[in-house]
């Protein structure tokens, strides 16, 4: 039987056009043809799992200290090391050096800044007070609004009047 036969029992017992019985026969085609490739591929993935699996076992017992269950090897755990990427913005430390004491009755708002736990805000506070009323002692300093008792004891000796 030849592929015209064919065809055209297909139409009369579908009731199709020869162009939709030859469409139809593309597709299942197709069909046909990508799951024998899909099939091909499946191996492919599964050999790509089974390594994976096996870099992920090696990555577990050799780096973190624990088997492929989670239960820790106390001789692997002991080589655990933490390293710290290097920051390609590292912070700024704030210097904390000050070279003698810093005179709170006449000191500008960056020299008041230099003391420790002092900013912008509360150097302006220091200098609205300091204007109004002298600081008589350095212990004065605990009149102005944000310092305590250990604020002040942080900066006391980085002070005087």
């Amino acid at each position: 039987m030849n592929l015209a036969k064919q065809i055209a029992k297909i139409q009369t017992i579908f009731g199709a056009s020869k162009f939709e019985v030859m469409f139809v026969s593309l597709i299942l085609a197709g069909l046909t043809i990508g799951q024998f490739v899909t099939l091909e591929k499946r191996e492919d993935l599964s050999l790509l799992t089974q390594e994976l699996e096996s870099y992920n076992s090696s990555m577990q017992t050799s780096f973190i200290g624990i088997d492929n269950e989670g239960n820790v090897n106390e001789e692997l755990a002991l080589g655990d090391t933490v390293i710290k990427k290097k920051s390609k913005f590292p912070e700024k430390k704030k210097e904390e050096k000050i070279v003698g004491k810093i005179n709170i009755n006449t000191a500008s708002k960056v020299q008041l800044m230099r003391l420790k736990g002092i900013g912008e805000k509360t150097a302006e506070k220091i200098i609205d007070y300091r204007n109004k009323t002298p600081f008589n002692s350095i212990e004065d300093i605990q009149n102005v609004k944000g310092i305590g008792p250990k604020k002040f004891e942080s900066m006391k000796e980085h002070i005087t009047v």
